[in-house]
């Protein structure tokens, strides 16, 4: 092998080296990317309404986080699909959390208000962003379970039917709080859901 081939091989190698070490420093320091089986960050953040609300109370329900923006179209297209949902899995224990990161909170409730959403609106901040792996890409939503844990970590726009499943997933989690009644499983419970109307 020559030098040039030699040298080539060594460098590439280097990077491959410093890319992972970047990686696993990144992960280290964003607990919100480290995936599945990570506590999710407990936070607590101003509504759009002026109220505070802090994650952890919500301990013992699934928990749609969606990070957002008012500006961002595929927000906007999936945020009909969260209606749906919490209003199909609320009453089996899913709370659908949305977080803005725009700045405006009058224009965050005005734009809301037309697409209908009657889910928890929360401002972000650059805390809560930072724990969260920074969001670098809008939409991202955090499926977190009954217990508190990352059960999913999507970043992008997902399909209705994508959703559904990581939200049956973190449905079916165990709740700390409470055990299940008559020995019949969550999943169980969940396969014998419909898709909302509207969704497909």
């Amino acid at each position: 092998m020559s030098r040039y081939r030699l040298g080539v091989l060594l460098f590439v190698l280097l990077v491959i080296t410093v890319m992972l070490y970047a990686n696993r420093r990144f992960q280290m320091n964003h607990p919100g990317r480290r995936g599945t089986g990570s506590l999710a960050p407990d936070f607590k953040l101003q509504t759009v309404d002026g109220k505070m609300l802090r994650l952890s109370s919500y301990r013992g329900k699934a928990v749609l986080l969606n990070f957002w923006a008012t500006w961002c179209p595929p927000c906007r297209e999936e945020m009909p699909w969260f209606v749906d949902f919490q209003k199909k899995y609320g009453p089996q224990g899913l709370q659908v959390i949305g977080v803005s990161v725009d700045g405006d909170p009058k224009e965050i409730a005005e734009f809301t208000q037309k697409l209908g959403v009657d889910y928890p609106i929360l401002l972000a901040n650059d805390q809560v962003t930072e724990e969260y792996g920074g969001v670098t890409g809008l939409p991202t939503t955090v499926y977190i379970g009954r217990d508190g844990h990352i059960t999913r970590f999507v970043e992008g726009l997902a399909g209705p039917h994508e959703v559904e499943e990581n939200i049956r997933q973190a449905l079916a989690t165990s709740n700390p709080k409470e055990s299940n009644p008559g020995g019949l499983s969550q999943r169980a419970a969940l396969d014998s859901t419909m898709t909302p109307q509207g969704v497909s």
